[in-house]
């Protein structure tokens, strides 16, 4: 077993196997956030498991061995692959194979999968760069899996490059978090509403900008997860209105949390009573006292503000640490992960327009 360090800061540990039927090497790979003689160990028996369950795949399967399958059965044999993931990951592989199948024909047949000219016409069919995604995530799948037994790479990575430049383009003008101005306009908007949604979504927003927890966890906080010092548990997460595990192990944390967020806490209760609800210790709930989907709380936000969504606040509370001139990885393990992209290039950007406001400042001093 090798470990390969990514881009990201995140380790990928290798192992390679031969296949007891095409003699070919092939790998299977594990990745964790940070390598560590634990995770060694956890990588080795996951590894261990991988292989054990291809070589069965593989020998199960040793008289269909490239079987002319459609994309659309490959990919019902791809979905199979993933069942033992979390839901919220299955779920994305879902929606993304569906999404594919939506612009291309599922009904294509494998074996015409080694011609180049057809794959740059499936991804001239796809309408977005998830689509093409996707279709490389299933042919790459099909090829590890042998269910085919090669596709041309070429096309792919010459859209990749220009997905690339088009993404680094769009990042330019992307709105990644809000001024203060823009959250006190927003609170202000939401806080006119008067209906039981009206003050939960308020109460949430605050929670979020304050903390900046995923909306799963905060809709899956109860009141017993802040203690008499202030300090907020996050240990799971709401996904489907079912409690789940959190996203990954640095998600597990205690967050320190200013008055602001105990004054909403509690607030919440009061807002229940108010429209004679049963207090139960979920905090954020719908008007039967149960947990509320994320959709329906999405759309009630989006007709209060226009058109934001709540992970914008999750990048501003760390837009906002930045300003305050808290460190990169304070933020980060504050957010519950040890790198990400986005989160960096808000620091960077928060910090160098704080150079520039000292800049200003230093060319406007006249000393003598």
């Amino acid at each position: 077993m090798r470990a390969e360090k990514l881009n990201d800061g995140r380790v990928k540990y290798v192992e390679e196997f031969k296949n007891p039927i095409t003699n070919k090497r092939q790998r299977v790979s594990v990745t964790y956030e940070k390598h560590s003689k634990k995770n060694e160990k956890l990588a080795q028996k996951e590894l261990i498991f991988k292989i054990e369950k291809k070589t069965k795949q593989t020998l199960t399967h040793k008289k269909n061995i490239y079987q002319d399958l459609t994309l659309g059965e490959l990919s019902k044999e791809f979905l199979k692959d993933k069942v033992e993931l979390k839901n919220s990951t299955l779920d994305t592989y879902k929606r993304g194979v569906n999404n594919l199948f939506s612009v291309i024909d599922k009904d294509i047949r494998l074996s015409k999968i080694n011609n180049t000219l057809l794959i740059n016409n499936l991804i001239d069919d796809c309408q977005t760069k998830t689509n093409i995604k996707y279709l490389k995530i299933l042919l790459t799948w099909g090829k590890e899996n042998d269910f085919i037994e090669n596709f041309p790479n070429k096309p792919f990575n010459r859209v990749s490059k220009k997905i690339n430049k088009t993404d680094k383009i769009n990042s330019i003008n992307k709105k990644l978090y809000l001024e203060k101005e823009e959250v006190n306009k927003i609170l202000e908007d939401i806080k006119s509403h008067k209906s039981y949604y009206g003050e939960m979504i308020y109460c949430l927003v605050v929670l979020l900008i304050n903390t900046g927890l995923r909306i799963g966890e905060a809709m899956a906080l109860n009141y017993d997860d802040i203690d008499d010092d202030n300090i907020l548990t996050v240990d799971k997460t709401l996904f489907n209105k079912n409690i789940q595990t959190p996203k990954s192990i640095s998600s597990y944390r205690k967050l320190a949390v200013n008055d602001a967020v105990v004054e909403c806490i509690n607030k919440t209760k009061e807002i229940k009573k108010k429209h004679g609800l049963d207090n139960t210790n979920i905090i954020f709930t719908n008007m039967k006292g149960r947990h509320t989907s994320y959709s329906q709380l999405h759309k009630i936000l989006k007709e209060y503000t226009g058109n934001y969504g709540f992970h914008i606040f999750r990048h501003t509370h760390a837009s906002f640490l930045a300003e305050m001139g808290v460190s990169l990885d304070q933020i980060q393990r504050r957010l519950g992960h040890e790198n990400d992209m986005i989160t960096k290039k808000i620091y960077v950007h928060i910090t160098e327009k704080i150079k520039e406001k000292d800049n200003e400042l230093f060319r406007s001093l006249e000393l003598l």
